[in-house]
């Protein structure tokens, strides 16, 4: 049976596979977000909020929502790159659409502060950037 990769091929024959890549981006990203969440919330005058409820964001939604988005980004790559065998250019203009539907909720609710606006697009411009990489075959979590 033929291993697939996530990405391009390293000299050496190797890549990583679409399972180690989902895992590095979830994992890359969760940190990444949680780090942007602590960091603004401590620094800031008011905590972040949730733009479609006004309340404080919780840290468990920032988790969920990660593994989410990070889901569904890997689901589109299979789709699209291994399923349809379109072009990893394909899935990177898809994926930057949807990057860009993401950032509509932040500025659109006019109950949403300006520090919320800016930690929560930091955090889906971080975990897109992760994700692209972990899916364009950068490995981080080597054996």
């Amino acid at each position: 049976m033929e291993r697939r990769w996530a990405g391009p091929a390293t000299p050496e024959g190797e890549g990583i596979s679409l399972g180690r890549a989902a895992l590095q981006a979830f994992i890359l990203s969760t940190i990444a977000n949680l780090v942007i969440f602590f960091v603004t919330n401590a620094i800031a005058d008011d905590n972040i909020i949730a733009p479609n409820t006004g309340d404080e964001l919780p840290m468990f939604l920032v988790i969920f929502t990660t593994a989410f988005y990070t889901a569904g980004a890997v689901g589109m790559y299979w789709l699209v790159v291994r399923r349809l065998g379109r072009s990893f250019g394909v899935f990177r203009v898809i994926s930057f659409v949807a990057l860009v539907i993401t950032f509509l909720p932040v500025f659109l609710y006019e109950h949403v502060e300006t520090v919320t606006s800016i930690a929560l697009s930091l955090m889906h411009l971080v975990s897109y950037v992760i994700i692209m990489a972990s899916l364009s075959g950068f490995n981080v979590l080597r054996r």
